[in-house]
């Protein structure tokens, strides 16, 4: 793992990748000696914690699939709450292919197309908010839908 070190007034920040994925540790106060190591599940680490959507949806059903259309303007619905054992499906409805980013996993959606990860979502996700990206040309990617997982609704 690459590891740069930064100071900003006071405060070491050091930045790694952990699978592929930036991470980032703020230490106040704190004096290192030796490296550091971050601990990781092999999950797909969240985003943040709550969601920016304000309002999500869920169903309570066990094993259930819970799903966000992709639409050309925003997604519907724009945050999803899934338990640990439910599983997410995307729909692209943009008129477009699409090139979506999700839980670690990479798919190229036609204009209808769904993906429905086979895994429950407790299997390839951490606890808290997943954004739901597309590719928006020149490899930018721009986010587009939440997914929350969470303990309970």
């Amino acid at each position: 793992m690459r590891v740069v070190e930064t100071i900003f007034s006071g405060l070491r920040v050091r930045q790694g990748r952990i699978g592929g994925r930036a991470a980032v540790v703020v230490l106040a106060g704190v004096a290192l000696t030796g490296s550091v190591a971050f601990a990781t599940s092999g999950k797909d680490p969240a985003d943040y914690q709550t969601p920016a959507a304000g309002t999500c949806g869920g169903v309570h059903g066990q094993g259930a699939t819970l799903g966000i259309d992709l639409n050309p303007d925003i997604p519907s619905p724009r945050c999803i709450i899934v338990r640990p054992d439910q599983h997410v499906r995307i729909t692209n409805r943009r008129g477009e292919a699409a090139r979506v980013f999700f839980g670690g996993h990479t798919s190229q959606l036609g204009d209808g197309d769904s993906v429905r990860y086979p895994q429950r979502a407790g299997r390839f996700l951490e606890f808290g908010v997943h954004v739901i990206e597309i590719g928006a040309g020149g490899g930018s990617r721009l986010g587009f839908g939440e997914v929350w997982l969470k303990h309970r609704h």
